[in-house]
C-alpha cells in the first residue's frame, strides 16, 4: 500500500492469517500478520532491533522467545 511496500504474503497452515513483510518503518522490514479477511492486523515483535524480513513462512513449532 502506498507509500508503503507490502510484500511476500503467505497463508497459515489454517488459512485464517497471512503474514507479509512491509518497509512501514521506513528503514527495514517488519514482520506482520493479519486475519485472512482483512481485519486484526499486528506488527509481530521480533525481539530483534533491525530484522530485516525478507521471507516470511508459517512453521508448525511455535516461536522460541
Amino acid at each position: 500500500m502506498f507509500p508503503n511496500n507490502d510484500a511476500l504474503p503467505g497463508y497459515s497452515p489454517q488459512g485464517n492469517r497471512i503474514a507479509f513483510i512491509s518497509d512501514r518503518s521506513g528503514c527495514c522490514n517488519d514482520l506482520f500478520e493479519i486475519n485472512a479477511n482483512g481485519g486484526g492486523e499486528k506488527l509481530i515483535d521480533t525481539g530483534l532491533s533491525n530484522p530485516g524480513i525478507v521471507f516470511p513462512a508459517w512453521g508448525t513449532a511455535p516461536l522460541q522467545r
